[in-house]
């Protein structure tokens, strides 16, 4: 099963129709980072980033919205350590196929979303004001 990639106008349709309520929520209230990898608590720092990252091979799972992404808020420490884990993962997979002998092409497991560079799992990266313009 393919999966195409939305057009950047359905991209904006859904930002358009999709963030006002969400806006209203966040509005006056600055998030925080939500990086789940430090090891002694959750990551003291404001949230500079939204990102969109597909949820490789778990994309049917909870917690992702309908394209099988995760929508994170990372601060900028987290979400360079964030974009250096997912090139580490797409280097490791493709070695794993090189030195296994398998002459096929990288995918999500779940989606069959083809993974040929860190681009294909990093789905977008936008700052916080960008998507939030009147949060705090």
């Amino acid at each position: 099963m393919m999966v195409e990639r939305l057009s950047e106008a359905r991209i904006q349709a859904l930002i358009a129709s999709e963030l006002p309520d969400l806006n209203g929520q966040f509005q006056g209230h600055r998030t925080g980072c939500q990086c789940a990898a430090h090891y002694d608590g959750p990551c003291p720092n404001a949230a500079v980033y939204v990102i969109e990252a597909h949820a490789t091979d778990e994309c049917k799972d909870d917690g992702v919205n309908e394209f099988g992404n995760w929508v994170i808020f990372m601060c900028h420490e987290c979400a360079t350590q964030m974009v250096i884990k997912i090139c580490m993962d797409v280097a490791s997979r493709g070695l794993h196929a090189i030195l296994s002998g398998r002459g096929e092409s990288l995918r999500c497991e779940t989606c069959e979303a083809p993974i040929r560079n860190h681009r294909d799992i990093l789905r977008s990266v936008r700052p916080y004001e960008e998507v939030f313009p009147d949060g705090a």
